[in-house]
């Protein structure tokens, strides 16, 4: 580098003219990966990955390459490819019905060992919030004044099976900052994130806010977890298991010696 060139703001200022790097074009080159195996966003291939845990080598829909990843049509927001947005992250996740409360509805299995910051689009069709519309349960607010995202037209948007934490459990998903689309899209939606690992045959679940079951009187507030898809289990059990745990470890080192100070005495 010459020894007039001098970084500048991430940037290289050669006799006093600014020159920039070159953008990659969107969609070429090698992909880039997220430390959980998936796609960024910036390739725009789809962030869906297999059964395998390796990740989708098609492109996110609607993005076609030669166009400077201008969206091609309305569902080109969303980082799935046509296949995912079918079938959703079928690799990572399942919806089944719940096996013993028909009042939950549909429930979301991992099925593989799901790292902490997996991430997912919670998508469908924009439109107005509408209190008492017959979706209501499943909108979810996409940006301010911007309307909300009705999943339940769309049967890959597996997000909206996801189920809310009962009495003695937790969430492992959370909402995370990106959104996909503007307000003039037909079809948005909004990140996900694991935040906590999950392990194959578990539940993922997203607490939907504390006035979600009070507007619900009908439908009884249990806990949604089985012995065969558990749920996370709320902080205050994870805390009194961790502490009868320890109780018992150090029960046990006094009880070994009080047997250890009788050795080698004589009556």
């Amino acid at each position: 580098m010459p020894a007039a060139a001098l970084a500048y703001g991430g940037r290289l200022r050669v006799a006093g003219v600014q020159k920039k790097k070159a953008a990659t074009p969107l969609g070429s080159g090698k992909p880039k990966l997220t430390r959980q195996g998936q796609n960024a966003y910036h390739t725009a291939l789809c962030i869906a990955t297999c059964s395998n845990g390796k990740p989708c080598s098609h492109m996110a829909c609607g993005i076609v390459p030669g166009t400077d990843g201008k969206n091609a049509n309305a569902a080109s927001a969303v980082p799935y490819c046509a296949q995912h947005m079918r079938n959703g992250d079928s690799g990572a996740v399942k919806a089944i019905p719940h096996p013993t409360n028909k009042h939950i509805g549909r429930i979301l299995i991992a099925t593989r060992d799901l790292p902490k910051g997996y991430r997912f689009a919670y998508w469908g069709t924009r439109g107005r919030w509408t209190p008492k519309g017959e979706n209501a349960e499943f909108a979810m607010e996409f940006k301010p004044n911007c309307g909300v995202i009705d999943p339940t037209p769309h049967g890959g948007s597996l997000m909206q099976c996801a189920g809310h934490p009962g009495p003695d459990e937790a969430r492992n998903l959370a909402w995370g900052d990106e959104s996909f689309g503007t307000r003039y899209d037909d079809v948005v939606g909004r990140e996900l994130r694991l935040c906590q690992p999950v392990p194959k045959g578990h539940q993922v679940v997203l607490n939907y806010g504390a006035d979600w079951m009070k507007t619900r009187p009908g439908i009884p507030y249990s806990n949604i977890g089985t012995a065969k898809y558990p749920a996370p289990p709320a902080a205050r059990l994870v805390r009194a298991a961790g502490r009868a745990a320890l109780g018992q470890v150090n029960g046990t080192d006094n009880a070994s010696k009080k047997q250890g100070s009788g050795k080698g005495k004589e009556n």
